[in-house]
C-alpha cells in the first residue's frame, strides 16, 4: 500500500525537480510541495494529493535518467545526452560518470590494470569522473595515493575486499558460483563496501562504466542509469575455445566447471547493460555468436608508443625474450609448451629464453631455474633494459581472447616478435615476423632465427612503430573511447 512520504522527506524534496524543464512544471511541483507540507495527519484527501505529487516528482526524476541507449529506455533519440555537453573543458558542465573498477590499477604490473588505468585517464579528461576502485589483497597506502595522484581531477573511493571466510576459499567460490551462476574467480574480487559506495554515489551520476568482467557483479547496486560494460574478454566463449588446449588437468577441470556459470553470469549482465565494449573484432564476433548481442564499440587496448625503437634486435644473440604475468594460466601453459617443443627440436640448447614476469609461484620459479636454456630474471621495473641484447621476443600463447597487452608492450619496444594467432588477435599479423600455431613449428622458427639471423633493420622497426602509433597508442585509444561515448574526437 502506498503511503504519503514523511514530513522530513517532503521538505528534502521541496523545490524544482531535476526532471522538470519548464517553468509551468516547476510551479506545479512547488504547489505539490506546499500541499504536502500543509497536509494534516489523518486527512485522507490531502494525504492522497500529497502522495500523487510525490509520485509525480519521482516520475520526473526518472525521466532525467532516461536517455538514448539507457537500460530504462532503449529508444535511439537523436538528442543524445552526450551531445548536450556544451564544453568538455568546463568541469561543471561535464557529464558525471561513475567508473567501477574491481582490479586496482596500481601497480600497472600486468595487462588488466594497464587497460583500466588508460580508460580512467581517458574518462577523466572529458567528464566529471567518480571512481569506485576495489583493492587487491596486496594494495598498499602508497598504491592508493599513487592512483589518487594519477586521477587528481577525479573523486576516487577506495573500497575494501570482502574479508576472507569459508565461502572465499577456492572450493567455497566454486560451490557458490555453481549455485548462483557466477564464475568462481569473480568472487575473489567481491566487495560489499564497493556495492554500498555505488549506491551512495551512483544516484548522482548519469552513466556507470563497469571496467572488466568482475565489475558486473555490482550491477544490482545500480539504479536506473545507463550502464556501459567494458569487457576485456567474452569469458564463456573463450573458455569453450581454449579449454582443450590447456596442458594442466587441473586447469582443464576448472575451465569445465567454470563454463556454465560464466555463460549465465555474462547473459544476465548483458541483459542489464546498455552498451558493451570489446577489444577486438574477433571478440565482437564471439559476443554475437554466443549471446546474439552486437558490440557497441571495439576499443583495442593501448600502450605508450615511442617515436623510435627502445630496443634493437641484436644480431648474433641466441636469446629470445619472454615477458608476461605468471598469474594468468595460459601464459604459463604457453611457456611450458614452448620449452617442451624446444627440447625436442633443439636438443643442443642453441635457443635460449630470457624470462621476465610477475607473480611466479615457488614451483614455477623452481621449474624455470632447473631449465638449462632459461635465464629467469623475474619481475622487472624497466622492460626495455631487461630486454637489451636479445635477438627477438616471443609470445607463445595458445589461449585467451582480445588484444593482448603483452604483445603490444613487446611491439612498442621495437623488437621483432614471434607469436601465435591468439597472441596477435586484433592486430595486423604482419606486425610479427613469424606467426605459428604449432609449438614445434614455433620452436623450428626460433632455431632458424638463431642460426641464420633475422635481418630486422631500423626501417622495419620504425614501420612497426608507425602502425602501432596509428592504431594502438594512447591517443588512438582515447579517440575510440570518445567516439564510443559520442563525444567526438577530442584527443
Amino acid at each position: 500500500m502506498l503511503t504519503a512520504p514523511s514530513l522530513a522527506e517532503k521538505r528534502n524534496n521541496d523545490g524544482p525537480c531535476r526532471g522538470c524543464a519548464s517553468e509551468r512544471a516547476r510551479a506545479r511541483h512547488s504547489r505539490d510541495n506546499r500541499i504536502a507540507l500543509r497536509a494534516p495527519a489523518g486527512n485522507m484527501l490531502d494525504a492522497t494529493v500529497s502522495t500523487v505529487g510525490w509520485l509525480r516528482r519521482r516520475v520526473c526524476a526518472l525521466r532525467a535518467y532516461t536517455f538514448s541507449g539507457s537500460n530504462i529506455s532503449r529508444s535511439r533519440s537523436p538528442m543524445n545526452f552526450w551531445n548536450q555537453m556544451s564544453n568538455p573543458d568546463t568541469h561543471s558542465q561535464r557529464p558525471r560518470i561513475l567508473a567501477v573498477v574491481t582490479f586496482f590499477p596500481v601497480p600497472a604490473d600486468q595487462g588488466d590494470p594497464l587497460r583500466v588505468l588508460a580508460l580512467l585517464l581517458a574518462l577523466q579528461a572529458v567528464t566529471d569522473l567518480h571512481v569506485v576502485a576495489v583493492k587487491r589483497r596486496d594494495t598498499t597506502s602508497e598504491h592508493e595515493q599513487e592512483l589518487r595522484d594519477k586521477l587528481s581531477d577525479s573523486r576516487v573511493y577506495v573500497c575494501e575486499l570482502d574479508r576472507p571466510d569459508v565461502l572465499s576459499t577456492r572450493s567455497g567460490r566454486l560451490i557458490r558460483g555453481a549455485f548462483r551462476g557466477v564464475p568462481a574467480w569473480v568472487y575473489s574480487n567481491s566487495s560489499r563496501d564497493a556495492s554500498r559506495r555505488i549506491k551512495e554515489v551512483g544516484g548522482n551520476c548519469e552513466t556507470i562504466v563497469l571496467i572488466g568482467e568482475a565489475a558486473a557483479l555490482h550491477i544490482p547496486a545500480v539504479r536506473g542509469q545507463k550502464i556501459i560494460w567494458d569487457k576485456a574478454n567474452v569469458i564463456s566463449a573463450s573458455i569453450s575455445e581454449n579449454r582443450h588446449r590447456l596442458t594442466s588437468r587441473f586447469e582443464r577441470l576448472k575451465a569445465t566447471v567454470t563454463a556454465g556459470p560464466a555463460k549465465r553470469f555474462e547473459r544476465r549482465a548483458l541483459e542489464a547493460v546498455s552498451s558493451v565494449w570489446v577489444t577486438s573484432a574477433e571478440d565482437a564476433e564471439r559476443l554475437r555468436r554466443t549471446f546474439g548481442r552486437e558490440a557497441d564499440a571495439v576499443i583495442p587496448s593501448s600502450v605508450e608508443v615511442p617515436k623510435t625503437p627502445q630496443v634493437a634486435s641484436t644480431e648474433g644473440s641466441s636469446e629470445i625474450y619472454w615477458m608476461s604475468s605468471f598469474k594468468y594460466p595460459p601464459n604459463w601453459d604457453g611457456l611450458v609448451r614452448l620449452l617442451r617443443a624446444l627440447e625436442k627440436i633443439d636438443p643442443q640448447g642453441e635457443v635460449r629464453l630470457r624470462v621476465a614476469g610477475y607473480g611466479a609461484t615457488e614451483a614455477q620459479r623452481a621449474h624455470l631455474v632447473s631449465e638449462r636454456r632459461v635465464d629467469y630474471i623475474g619481475f622487472v621495473d624497466d622492460i626495455a633494459d631487461s630486454a637489451s641484447g636479445v635477438l627477438a621476443a616471443v609470445v607463445p600463447l595458445w589461449a585467451g581472447a582480445g588484444v593482448k597487452l603483452k604483445t603490444l608492450t613487446l611491439l612498442a619496444l621495437g623488437l621483432p616478435i614471434f607469436a601465435t594467432s591468439a597472441a596477435m588477435e586484433g592486430l595486423p599479423e604482419d606486425l610479427a615476423i613469424c606467426v605459428e600455431d604449432e609449438p614445434e613449428e614455433m620452436a623450428r622458427a626460433l632455431l632458424r632465427a638463431v642460426r641464420n639471423g633475422i635481418n630486422d633493420n631500423s626501417d622495419a622497426a620504425s614501420n612497426r612503430l608507425s602502425t602501432m602509433a596509428e592504431h594502438f597508442s594512447i591517443s588512438s585509444f582515447n579517440s575510440n573511447v570518445y567516439r564510443a561515448m559520442q563525444f567526438g574526437d577530442l584527443s
